[in-house]
């Protein structure tokens, strides 16, 4: 927080920048993870070879590549989000240097 003159003002594109940094760092773990989840069904699909084995692995790569497309969807909205924050972060700092001229 701010004060000038008396007055409060809430900045909010620092802390905005830092959550969106934030929320990458959870978006690379999720697909770390699901990375992981691949080898681990290539892994499975090696040592379980029946028709239930094979129904799974469909079920598992739907909703693998359900979750990839959501978590690409998620990188673009983040990106959208970070670019909002420097500019209200880069807005903030401009007026509160014309309020410190004042």
């Amino acid at each position: 927080e701010e004060s000038l003159e008396g007055e409060n003002i809430k900045l909010s594109g620092k802390e905005l920048n830092g959550w969106v940094n934030e929320m990458e760092e959870k978006l690379t773990s999720i697909r770390d993870r699901l990375d992981i989840m691949e080898t681990e069904k290539e892994q499975m699909k090696e040592v379980w070879e029946s028709e239930a084995g094979k129904l799974w692995l469909v079920g598992f790569r739907i909703h693998t590549n359900r979750m990839r497309r959501f978590t690409r969807r998620i990188k673009r909205q983040i990106l959208e989000l970070e670019e909002l924050a420097c500019e209200l972060e880069g807005l903030e700092n401009k007026l509160i240097a014309g309020a410190q001229r004042l």
